[in-house]
């Protein structure tokens, strides 16, 4: 079997939870790094590979220094998230909601066929609300990625106008 490097391909990715954040101009790095379980593929073939999407922050000297956050939490709610996925998809946005205080916004944002905004862009001040919402979503339907993404980057720029 002749092996060469592809020079283009269709990869289809799965994003179990997303998070969009838009950071201060004065923000800390965030390191982001990108690696291929098989960075080499036959051509000519079908093939199944692994993307690894690797967010790595910073220590946190004071919460209180601490920027206040515009996040919008988009989760992948179709057909493909059933069981276990779906779950561990719901307990990492909560963790994320845990970490935020009421100095900062957020959004929940689900896709599968369509689209919806379960929280829409609004300060933290009910965290349990927020968890609620999320532990109410269910895996149905086809994936819509784009359209996921794109409305919580909507609602991350709906609430930028928002004064902190």
């Amino acid at each position: 079997m002749s092996m060469r490097r592809i020079k283009s391909a269709r990869y289809w990715i799965v994003f179990g939870a997303a998070v969009v954040v838009a950071a201060a101009a004065t923000a800390q790095e965030i390191d982001f790094k990108v690696t291929m379980s098989t960075p080499w593929l036959p051509a000519e073939e079908n093939r199944v590979t692994h993307m690894k999407v690797a967010l790595s922050g910073f220590d946190w000297q004071d919460a209180r220094e601490r920027t206040p956050a515009n996040v919008a939490i988009v989760l992948d709610r179709s057909g493909s998230m059933e069981g276990e996925k779906i779950g561990y998809a719901r307990d990492a946005a909560k963790i994320a909601v845990n970490l935020l205080d009421s100095r900062d916004i957020a959004s929940v944002v689900v896709y599968s066929d369509t689209v919806s905004v379960l929280v829409p862009a609004t300060r933290v001040t009910d965290r349990g609300y927020i968890r609620e919402r999320i532990d109410a979503i269910y895996a149905d339907g086809s994936t819509a990625l784009f359209a996921g993404v794109s409305k919580g980057a909507d609602e991350v720029m709906s609430s930028s106008t928002i004064t902190v």
